[in-house]
């Protein structure tokens, strides 16, 4: 159920129209007890009439109950202009319009908060409802009529495409390109750029493929003999003796201490054959452990062979073993090389400079290019697990790289090559903003860091034509004028109009509105 307040300066006829205004088809109506309506009771049996009439039911506060269906209505209630408004076809919902009862729509739609009452409901209080037909009539006419003059002036559209015929450019410039630039420098050439960088972590792991012979030295003992019998010998540790002759000649041992041979001494002999005395010479003696310069079984010499020492002659000194070498031994075993160091280098540094490249692409703004070449890498952090020769089956890296790169803004280029090339376009033509292929190509990058590209711009070249003028001079012409005027235009191989929306020949004119006309040069 609606409820319905009305104030004490309430009257019927607002009551009825806001009774019809409302939806809902059961209604609660309170009024103040001072309201003028409330003077004669029989106004509450016509708002209940009234109501039935609508198809609605109307329930009043003890207080202000009805009359009884015996008590007569009056002809005369707060006027005529209240029993005109009963009958008029616009109450009983023969015509569509309404008048607005209320200050806002959520007034009229809410159907939990009552109607406020305003002090001046009409436009024309002074006028009755017969005599405001003709001015409300006349004020619709002019809302429509001003609304659809509004929609004429503002609504239409058109796109007008004008067709030129264009010719090949193709165009090249040498630029330089610095990050110290703050702006393009058409007089000197200079495009800006602005420098990128990002810092790639990975690590990477590889088999080692490098071969090494390992195992273990032979060891002996050598007795050294001094022939001198002038003075002692005397050998550093770790002097060099050599097999003398046999399989193993050539094969060398070092001593494991320093010793001192004592000088040789002589003795006379008689032969007892031919009772000669003869000089016997017996030489001065020394031991020492010695240890064989490489590793495998080569070195186990067997007991018995001579070696000479050092740079002396076998003539003065020479050593002999009395016993076998024993102890060496070898084996083939993979190790990290320096290629394989060289190798996983490279491979996660291209690996990480990829990721990098990516990264930096995605961190260009709109119109922004990078110039790949002038990518810089740098090794922030390189960690290998593995030593050169170190035996290990796989060798592992952790790299931490930074990959920097300059960019340029397209449309600074597109500005630089236009100012440049501007003495190379015919008079009369410019290059088409439609079909063009703009490119930089790094031709160097400087110590300094400066770079220096080389520009080409690959379009059509097309009449100029003022856009802005084309359309001042059509906006409101009829479609025949507009024809003429396209037609005047000698740059011009062929014109295409479309409107919107479509209107009836004599209303079907250009925009009135030069903003609502867009002009499109297509190359044909």
């Amino acid at each position: 159920m609606r409820h319905l307040e009305f104030g004490q300066e309430a009257s019927l006829a607002q009551i009825l129209e806001s009774i019809k205004a409302v939806p809902e088809k059961e209604l609660s109506l309170v009024i103040a007890k001072e309201a003028l309506v409330l003077k004669n009771p029989a106004n509450l049996k016509i708002i209940q009439k009234s109501a039935a009439s609508l198809g609605k039911v109307i329930h009043f506060p003890p207080e202000s109950n009805p009359p009884s269906d015996k008590e007569n209505i009056p002809e005369f209630m707060e006027g005529q202009d209240v029993m005109e408004h009963l009958n008029s076809p616009s109450f009983r919902g023969e015509s569509s319009l309404e008048p607005a009862l209320f200050s806002s729509p959520a007034e009229a739609g809410n159907a939990r908060e009552p109607v406020k009452e305003k002090k001046k409901r009409s436009l024309f209080p002074k006028l009755t409802v017969k005599k405001k037909g003709p001015l409300i009539i006349g004020l619709l006419l002019f809302i429509l009529l001003g609304g659809a003059f509004a929609a004429y002036w503002y609504i239409p559209k058109a796109t007008i495409a004008l067709y030129v015929s264009p010719e090949p450019f193709d165009k090249e410039a040498t630029l330089s390109a610095s990050l110290r630039a703050g702006a393009v420098d058409v007089e000197n050439k200079v495009l800006p750029l602005v420098s990128l960088e990002s810092v790639e972590t990975d690590s990477l792991s590889a088999k080692a493929t490098g071969k090494k012979t390992v195992g273990e030295h032979a060891r002996g003992r050598v007795t050294v003999r001094n022939y001198n019998t002038v003075s002692q010998k005397s050998f550093e540790k770790g002097t060099v003796i050599k097999v003398a002759q046999g399989v193993e000649e050539g094969a060398k041992f070092t001593f494991d201490r320093t010793i001192v041979v004592p000088a040789a001494t002589q003795s006379a002999s008689k032969d007892p054959l031919t009772g000669r005395n003869t000089l016997i010479t017996d030489p001065g003696k020394a031991e020492v452990e010695v240890t064989a310069v490489a590793i495998g079984e080569s070195g186990n010499i067997a007991a018995g062979t001579q070696f000479s020492v050092g740079d002396q002659s076998l003539l003065n000194v020479e050593a002999f073993n009395a016993t076998d070498f024993s102890g060496g031994s070898s084996k083939e075993v993979t190790v990290v090389s320096s290629e394989d160091r060289k190798n996983l280098s490279e491979s996660l540094t291209k690996k990480l400079a990829e990721k990098a490249s990516g990264n930096l692409k995605s961190k260009l703004k709109d119109g922004q290019v990078l110039l790949e070449k002038t990518a810089k890498e740098t090794v922030l952090k390189e960690t290998f697990n593995k030593d050169i020769d170190a035996q290990a089956e796989e060798l592992t890296l952790k790299l931490e790289l930074a990959v920097s790169a300059k960019a340029y803004a397209k449309e600074d280029l597109k500005k630089m090559m236009t100012s440049s090339l501007e003495n190379d376009v015919p008079k009369g033509y410019e290059v088409s903003t439609d079909k063009y292929e703009l490119t930089a190509e790094t031709l160097r990058v400087t110590e300094d860091g400066e770079v220096v590209l080389l520009g080409r711009l690959e379009g059509m070249l097309v009449p100029k034509l003022a856009a802005g003028e084309v359309a001042a001079n059509l906006r409101g012409k009829p479609l025949k004028e507009a024809a003429s005027y396209l037609n005047s235009l000698g740059n011009i191989t062929d014109y295409q109009i479309r409107l919107w929306p479509t209107l009836p020949e004599p209303f079907n004119n250009l925009p009135y509105l030069e903003s609502k006309i867009q002009i499109e040069i297509v190359p044909k």
